[in-house]
């Protein structure tokens, strides 16, 4: 089994009074790391990875948490972190947990 993260939305945001977006399929993402190991068999073992959008005011960043468990795997929770001096308007990034059946281990 593996699985892949899809990413979603835009942010908006400004800089000196000029408006920018970042879309979405503009996020790199990094490998993914044990964040927390179960301590009980029944306990997920969630696992962290930074997606990040470099721009010339700085870069954003995205820590997003996955769990994977005996009652399946999901996206847990992520949150973001802006570079000083820029005001968001929007956010709407998202990301989705894809599960497939390849035997090839892949991730975005």
């Amino acid at each position: 089994m593996s699985f892949y993260v899809t990413t979603s939305g835009h942010l908006t945001y400004k800089y000196a009074g000029e408006e920018y977006t970042i879309d979405s399929s503009e996020l790199a993402g990094g490998s993914w790391e044990v964040s927390a190991s179960p301590q009980f068999k029944e306990d997920d073992t969630e696992y962290s990875s930074r997606y990040t959008a470099g721009t010339r005011h700085g870069t954003f960043a995205w820590t997003v948490t996955m769990s994977v468990g005996v009652s399946g795997s999901s996206i847990s929770d992520w949150w973001p972190e802006y570079p000083i001096g820029v005001e968001v308007e929007e956010d709407s990034i998202s990301f989705d947990l894809i599960l497939s059946d390849d035997d090839e281990f892949d991730y975005e």
